[in-house]
């Protein structure tokens, strides 16, 4: 099944999926791929436009609401016998410019605290549980970036910054190493607790 639509000298056509308004629950839109019952099931691809001078936006959101606003859900299916699919979030490659930037941002309160951002590791049964790595990008001629943890500025306070290895009931817990890069040509970088 295709739908497109026509071509056009300054537009072209736009392609609309809506649902009506509804007095209690409104309709959905659902788009699902094809399933297979012996190989691969299908996919579902969302791709901008190109343009000679920028490509198009692709906009994921939920809507404003007087009561609590919907959530954005990104997730891969469970699996028995493999495993699951991987979540990845790049930015494209620029050869002539910057790279574009991906932020992740909690929302702003009002009256109530401000919202948490938590990144945690997979849970493991058998084997090491997964890891967080937080690097920079490196360079080959110049400076790699840095890397900044800190907490923001308060008026009675400021937030603590905590760095500590888990509990261990019957081995040795991790270790906390801080440590400068080596410098054959320089100097090697400082560490300054103040």
């Amino acid at each position: 099944v295709s739908i497109s639509s026509g071509d056009g000298i300054a537009t072209s056509g736009d392609i609309r999926l809506a649902v009506g308004t509804a007095q209690k629950a409104a309709g959905s839109v659902v788009l699902s791929a094809g399933v297979s019952a012996t190989t691969h099931g299908g996919s579902v691809e969302i791709a901008s436009g190109r343009g000679r001078e920028s490509s198009g936006t692709i906009a994921v959101r939920t809507q404003f609401s007087e009561g609590s606003s919907g959530a954005v859900v990104v997730s891969t299916g469970s699996a028995v016998q493999s495993s699951t699919g991987s979540i990845t979030l790049s930015s494209g490659v620029s050869a002539e410019s910057t790279a574009g930037a991906i932020g992740i941002t909690a929302g702003q309160s009002g009256s109530g605290s401000g919202s948490t951002i938590s990144i945690v590791a997979g849970h493991s049964v058998n084997d090491a549980g997964g890891a967080i790595v937080v690097g920079t990008g490196g360079t080959s001629r110049t400076t790699s970036g840095a890397v900044a943890i800190g907490s923001a500025d308060g008026i009675t306070g400021s937030g603590m910054v905590n760095m500590v290895t888990g509990t261990t009931s019957r081995g040795d817990s991790g270790s906390v190493s801080i440590s400068t890069g080596e410098a054959p040509r320089g100097a090697a970088g400082s560490i300054s607790v103040a």
